[in-house]
């Protein structure tokens, strides 16, 4: 599921890139597995189943692309030969798809999967989505991946799941996370294969897996098949098949496949210079006095700004850049940097505690970033800032407010020779004088979230600038380009996978889950999930529809609403209860019932809660005394 506090924890993985990848096999070869076999345990046969870009933008004219050729396709693997088990389909009894999903810590032992099929029965679910692949680990013995350290001895979840649950005529489908493979900031697959991973703007390294590669394409097509020949689970589900976000792809070989079928170079869009394409939020400050405009957004709203005050200097990014969406973000921050620090000064990174912004994900986020520009910040709050070293820069991530007295504080620092650099800036602190003065801006605007151009405003060293224009159709077609040759990467997974396992066992189910959100879908984590429908690629379309309050799932129900009566193969997820994280409030079973009830009146067809783990006794018994009281029996 898609968590905010995941971004943080795989930023702390990165490391510069290298200069060149190993090229994935072409079509044709097949790829040998080299992990561990699986172990002697039997398997419970189914009984149903960067230099100065150079690029010249005309006022007019829109950059032409070749038509590209498909993405190669991955070849089938050896196990593909082997005799699997012939499967006979569990028919849902009803038909409508009343699952849960199930976590990967619920599936280690025997009496963990006990109390997961009491719980389902509980609830009369008809399918469990049980996360046998997570944190690059396997909840199963694989031929293709180690074993999830989770699971105790030598117990083989997924053969024990399938066995119990189909003893009651429960499916299993097989949820698998397909991007993110660390595992408390280690990853055995990134281990052995470093070009597998994902490539930023700036050259940060991620360990989440290159769908656009057609070795990783092949392993992840490996892991589900076997999950179903092997174990003869009823379905797999993707999740976390897409990209973390759209500044990510720009390694050496994913580059060089996009130059091959298109008329210009896609490193071109890492954009070490200015101008420059991306999408931009924040809460930004706004009417600057002093401050001196570098940068701005095309709708002339300051982005860069560098204030003098006193001795000091006060640099502020009027959105947020830890995100790392350019590598021109990286190079004004080196720069900027640099130039605030005298000998002997050092880099601090601040924490505040007034929980209005400076997230632990957001802080964790800026420590990455300056760790990969070479820096080792010493991390200070509120009761360090009266002895800062002279001559030092402190970086301010996401801090929103500052108490008078740690403005004061701050304030003195800057006055006496030290430098600030605001990652957004302190939006909810701007009456306090203090700030107008070190920042050199008056007030703060709405918060704003925009694909645009940020655009030089004058010369000054701290900002690289090039001599292409500021044309926004032209660089809007480019992104356009780049997007949709990821997202084809995306959707070659799902297809391959497809093909693969609807040959041989037809039966089987494909599902896919995604972001309620079908704009960010779209833009940000590249997904085409339309087309994975209208080609008939996957069973079941799962939107998450988790809420922190009640009136939240109005719009997403209006948004999904004409794509369900459309294709009638969409699914609600609906949690089991409010908040997020560690911060959850059960539902009430009423209210429970009131939201499935509004998915089917709009044309879900069915519902997975998320998740088993979460849900109360309560909530079960009231699903299957209430909407789910039909029988499960099969015919």
């Amino acid at each position: 599921m898609i968590l905010l506090a995941l971004g943080s924890a795989l930023l702390s993985f990165c490391a510069p890139a290298p200069p060149a990848a190993t090229v994935p096999p072409t079509a044709g070869t097949t790829i040998v597995a080299t992990l561990p076999q699986p172990s002697t345990t039997p398997v419970i046969s189914a009984t149903r189943p960067e230099p100065t870009s150079t690029l010249k933008l005309s006022p007019t004219a829109v950059p032409t692309t070749r038509t590209p050729p498909s993405l190669p396709t991955a070849t089938l693997p050896a196990i593909e030969t082997a005799t699997a088990p012939a499967l006979r389909s569990i028919s849902r009894q009803p038909a409508e798809l009343r699952a849960a999903w199930v976590h990967d810590n619920s599936l280690v032992t025997r009496d963990k999967v006990d109390e997961i099929i009491r719980r389902a029965e509980l609830g009369n679910l008809n399918a469990l989505f049980a996360n046998v692949f997570a944190n690059g680990e396997a909840l199963f013995d694989s031929a293709f991946v180690e074993k999830s350290r989770l699971v105790q001895d030598e117990f083989n979840p997924l053969a024990y799941l399938v066995q119990e649950a189909h003893k009651r005529d429960i499916q299993v489908h097989a949820w698998f996370v397909n991007g993110p493979v660390d595992n408390d900031g280690e990853s055995a697959i990134i281990a052995k294969h470093p070009e597998w991973a994902l490539v930023g703007a700036d050259g940060a390294k991620l360990p989440w897996l290159n769908f656009a590669r057609p070795d990783v394409r092949q392993f992840l097509g490996d892991l589900m098949f076997e999950s179903v020949a092997r174990y003869g689970v009823d379905g797999v589900h993707f999740d976390f098949t897409r990209y973390p976000g759209p500044q990510w792809g720009f390694d050496p070989y994913t580059v060089q496949a996009f130059n091959a079928s298109h008329d210009f170079d896609a490193s071109e869009l890492r954009y070490t210079d200015l101008p420059a394409y991306s999408f931009f939020e924040g809460n930004p400050l706004t009417n600057p006095t002093t401050a001196q405009i570098l940068a701005a957004f095309a709708d002339g709203l300051p982005a860069v700004t560098l204030n003098t005050y006193g001795a000091g200097q006060a640099l502020v990014f009027n959105w947020r850049a830890s995100e790392r969406h350019l590598a021109i973000e990286s190079e004004i921050m080196r720069r900027a940097v640099n130039a605030m620090l005298k000998p002997g000064g050092k880099v601090y990174l601040y924490r505040t505690d007034q929980g209005t912004g400076n997230s632990e994900d957001y802080f964790m986020m800026a420590r990455a970033w300056l760790r990969d520009l070479g820096w080792t910040p010493v991390e200070i709050d509120a009761t360090k800032l009266t002895s800062l070293q002279p001559g030092s820069a402190i970086v301010m991530p996401n801090v929103y407010k500052l108490s008078p007295s740690e403005a004061g504080q701050l304030g003195a620092f800057v006055e006496n020779g030290g430098g600030a650099i605001f990652i957004e800036g302190p939006a909810r602190g701007m009456s306090l004088e203090i700030l107008q003065q070190v920042t050199g801006m008056r007030d703060s605007g709405n918060r704003f979230a925009a694909w645009t151009l940020l655009v030089p405003m004058g010369s000054n060293s701290l900002i690289p600038v090039s001599a292409r224009s500021a044309d926004l159709a032209a660089y809007q077609a480019r992104d356009a380009q780049w997007k949709t040759f990821r997202k084809d990467a995306v959707t070659a997974l799902i297809k391959e996978v497809h093909q693969r396992i609807k040959r041989q066992y037809p039966q089987v189910e494909l599902t896919a889950t995604m972001t309620p959100d079908q704009e960010s879908a779209a833009n940000q984590v590249l997904q085409d999930w339309q087309t994975w429908l209208d080609r008939g690629l996957i069973d079941w379309l799962i939107p998450r529809g988790y809420i922190t309050e009640a009136s939240e799932l109005d719009p997403i129900i209006a948004d999904w609403k004409p794509a369900m009566k459309h294709y009638k193969r969409i699914v609600i997820g609906l949690s089991t209860f409010y908040g997020k994280g560690k911060e959850r409030i059960a539902k009430e079973p009423i209210a429970l019932l009131a939201e499935i009830a509004q998915a089917r009146a709009a044309g879900s067809a069915g519902v997975i809660l998320w998740n088993l783990d979460y849900s109360s006794d309560e909530e079960l018994k009231a699903l299957k005394d209430g909407l789910f009281r039909q029988v499960q029996a099969n015919p």
